[in-house]
């Protein structure tokens, strides 16, 4: 089967949540067997030609005068540029033709206006269409507008309306949650399954744990890794909020979310004592996740589920965990070796815990939970998926 996917961004270094979930989804597709093109849309301004590949399509200067004179918001003519703007509509045309697809996917919502327009247009014609959803995005666009204070109506209502129109027109609809499979059930999808958020396994180089060790010593730390992404930095303050007791070792911090935090750190004691590493290389990463104490998760907002829930629990370190972190991994939070705290203090009460424990981290888990492991992996969260479009195939057939 042909599969055209269509994505917000370039995937060829996939670094942030939304990357790393829809490079995965390209290698299960091919790993079954079918021939699959992903094009990603990016801003080359921003992003350099080493992480783009020549079917990825550019946001050039044309594009944004179109999104800039169109007379509203900019998200909505951005996201509506991609099919009103016509020589970049003509691009994704030719792109179409020449590939021939049996089936196009795109990634979130707003490459909907796109996809609708090429099928309007009959450019997809007997093309099966998939929508593969991170959030459900209505909900999450009126999370992040409370967050930051302000409300976009247009944007929330255009955001809202498009939902509405791939629940009722999309042949299939993929989720990363029960919760957000409900929600655009709720909008009258009629085929909707979820394929859940995975990770990969924790396998740090030599070399990575030698630096570490040999910075670190034998000192023992709290990690916490995220991207730039409001509610998980919004989670990390409300809960180092008014908190004066330090910790027993480290917190450090890595990822993006360092720029969210940055301008609020003197206002908190955990933070002020913290490491923030910012941006690491991925084999330091692994090693900090093969090495910490102790992984933390806490997470108060946002929709879909949390990639690093399941980088955490692969690092097969001890963690401590939010209910709502755990969104989409319900079935782990009984595990050996997660503890669930909804309350801050009893939430560092159970990191200083770990802090001070003298046991091997590691040792927290029985060897089935070793074994459970394997469900979080992308190849075994993505299967249903995969089974899907199986299923499509044998019912084309049949028809």
């Amino acid at each position: 089967m042909r599969i055209l996917i269509f994505g917000p961004w370039a995937i060829t270094r996939a670094r942030h949540g939304g990357q790393i979930r829809a490079a995965n989804i390209v290698s299960a597709y091919r790993a079954a067997g079918h021939d699959v093109k992903f094009i990603g849309i990016y801003d080359p301004n921003n992003v350099p030609p080493l992480d783009t590949t020549r079917d990825d399509v550019p946001i050039d200067a044309t594009v944004m005068q179109f999104v800039h004179a169109s007379g509203v918001p900019w998200q909505i003519s951005l996201w509506r540029s991609f099919a009103e703007c016509k020589v970049l509509f003509e691009r994704f045309v030719a792109i179409v033709r020449d590939f021939k697809p049996d089936v196009v996917q795109f990634e979130e919502p707003y490459m909907w206006p796109l996809v609708r327009t090429l099928r309007d247009s009959s450019h997809l014609r007997d093309v099966r269409i998939i929508h593969s959803s991170y959030n459900f995005e209505t909900e999450y666009r009126r999370e992040l507008s409370r967050i930051a204070g302000h409300f976009d109506e247009a944007v929330l209502l255009d955001v809202a309306q498009q939902e509405e129109q791939i629940a009722r027109e999309c042949d299939l609809v993929i989720t990363v949650s029960d919760d957000d499979a409900r929600s655009f059930r709720a909008l009258g999808a009629s085929r909707v399954i979820v394929a859940r958020n995975g990770s990969s396994r924790v396998l740090p180089c030599k070399t990575a744990i030698r630096a570490v060790n040999d910075y670190l010593g034998a000192q023992s730390f709290a990690l916490f890794v995220s991207s730039a992404h409001p509610p998980n930095a919004q989670g990390l303050l409300q809960f180092v909020e008014g908190i004066e007791q330090p910790l027993p070792g480290k917190l450090i911090i890595c990822g993006a979310v360092f720029k969210l935090l940055e301008s609020q750190r003197r206002k908190h004691r955990l933070l002020r004592d913290a490491e923030i590493w910012g941006m690491v290389d991925p084999e330091v990463l692994q090693a900090l996740l093969a090495r910490a104490s102790v992984v933390i998760l806490p997470k108060t907002s946002g929709g879909g589920s949390n990639l690093k829930t399941s980088e955490a629990l692969l690092s097969a370190r001890p963690v401590v965990a939010t209910r709502f972190a755990f969104t989409g991994f319900e079935d782990w939070q009984d595990l050996q070796g997660v503890w669930i705290e909804d309350e801050p203090i009893m939430f560092w009460r159970r990191v200083a815990e770990q802090l001070r424990s003298e046991r091997d981290p590691s040792s927290t888990w029985h060897e089935s939970a070793f074994e459970r492991r394997n469900h979080l992996l992308w190849e075994a969260c993505l299967v249903p998926m995969v089974d899907a479009l199986a299923q499509d195939l044998v019912t084309g057939a049949a028809s």
